[in-house]
């Protein structure tokens, strides 16, 4: 999980712990996992706090894609994993 990602993580349970305090969601209720499902869905397409115009959802799945392409690359991969990269 990069930065992004745990930023997103992050304002989700704050998202949550709102609407909790808040009286809107009552975990173990009639219906509550697809509240809160509803609620994180919302919450991914909001503008990101630092990250511009881009939603949560779009810069996690930015941040994804380049840590797929840079560990398509073994040296990269390798130094992920923590291995030595010979010369």
């Amino acid at each position: 999980m990069g930065f992004d990602e745990a930023s997103a993580y992050s304002q989700l349970e704050v998202k949550l712990e709102a609407a909790i305090v808040g009286g809107l969601l009552e975990p173990g209720s009639s219906g509550w996992r697809t509240l809160a499902a509803s609620l994180i869905e919302e919450a991914l397409h909001e503008p990101a706090v630092h990250g511009g115009r881009q939603s949560w959802l779009e810069m996690i799945l930015a941040e994804r894609q380049k840590t797929w392409v840079e560990m398509a690359h073994p040296e990269a991969l390798r130094h992920r994993r923590g291995a030595r990269v010979d010369d």
